[in-house]
């Protein structure tokens, strides 16, 4: 049993320790990243789903490039 949860423990840890939490810039997209990282930003090809949707290229934590961007309801 105390092998069971330590090993539980470590999964925990280890899956805080190596995923990276990405900075998207614009606030209505400030929400759920899936995606590419660089320094903490959005970099790369991702999704974010905050008030507002994107999917495609980042930059700098910016939407950039090709995407589509959904914008929700008022």
């Amino acid at each position: 049993m105390k092998v069971r949860i330590t090993f539980f423990v470590l999964v925990f840890w280890a899956t805080k320790l190596f995923s990276q939490n990405c900075f998207v810039a614009v606030d209505s997209l400030k929400g759920q990243y899936t995606g590419d990282c660089k320094n903490g930003k959005a970099n790369g090809t991702g999704t974010v789903k905050g008030i507002d949707s994107y999917a495609g290229s980042f930059k700098n934590g910016y939407p950039n490039g090709v995407g589509t961007y959904i914008w929700g309801k008022l």
